[in-house]
């Protein structure tokens, strides 16, 4: 997983928001890139414990996918940059962080249903259950959410897959000159070695006639 996710995971997870690119302009960038925090261990163990949870694994499945998603060079590949719909990855991990930590804080905060004598207060139970429902809307809405990044996930990664084909057939799918002059000389040699062991079996047969001869 890349650390840059694991931070915005966390970091919305936690509730925090801001902007996840820089300004424009070099000094800008460098300022930028100069604040954003290092990643411990801890942060990773972090989010592996997040998984316990519906929401977690929501955002874990994320971060995961957000990762697999930086390394392809589909992106900036003259074949295809024009062919990818572009997607700011760290702010759709940091917003996916946020919904799901909203979202666990107020599951964790409704608990679970009343028992007791808030059983038989029909008040009680008809509110429990109205917020019990909408917060199971809302875990649909995320893994719903979640699925799409899948399926955005899915087809960008079959474009680097035909992008990788295509580069390695247009490299080794015809034999280049230096190959072909290669082959031409292993036949030409193959040849100069049939006639010259042609030639001396033709000799050796000729001095066993001279032989039986004399």
């Amino acid at each position: 997983m890349s650390s840059r996710f694991v931070h915005e995971a966390l970091a919305g997870w936690n509730g925090a928001w801001s902007p996840t690119q820089p300004q424009r302009g070099m000094d800008r960038v460098r300022r930028f890139l100069a604040r954003q925090p290092q990643v411990a261990a801890s942060d990773i163990s972090d989010l592996e414990h997040l998984r316990r949870s519906d929401c977690g694994s929501a955002l874990y499945a994320t971060v995961v996918l957000a990762s697999v998603l930086d390394s392809f060079y589909v992106w900036s590949a003259s074949e295809t940059a024009h062919l990818v719909v572009p997607l700011d990855l760290a702010q759709e991990v940091r917003s996916v962080g946020l919904s799901a930590g909203q979202l666990q804080r107020a599951t964790d905060d409704l608990g679970a249903k009343p028992s007791g004598h808030l059983a038989d207060d029909a008040r009680v139970q008809q509110l429990y259950d109205m917020r019990f429902k909408l917060l199971a809307d809302r875990t649909r809405a995320l893994v719903k959410r979640v699925s799409a990044f899948r399926a955005y996930f899915d087809g960008v990664a079959r474009m680097q897959r035909d992008l990788e084909a295509l580069r390695w057939v247009a490299q080794h799918g015809d034999p280049n000159r230096s190959e072909f002059e290669a082959q031409v000389a292993d036949e030409l040699r193959t040849a100069d070695l049939d006639a010259a062991r042609d030639a001396m079996r033709t000799a050796a047969d000729q001095m066993m006639r001279w032989g039986r001869q004399q």
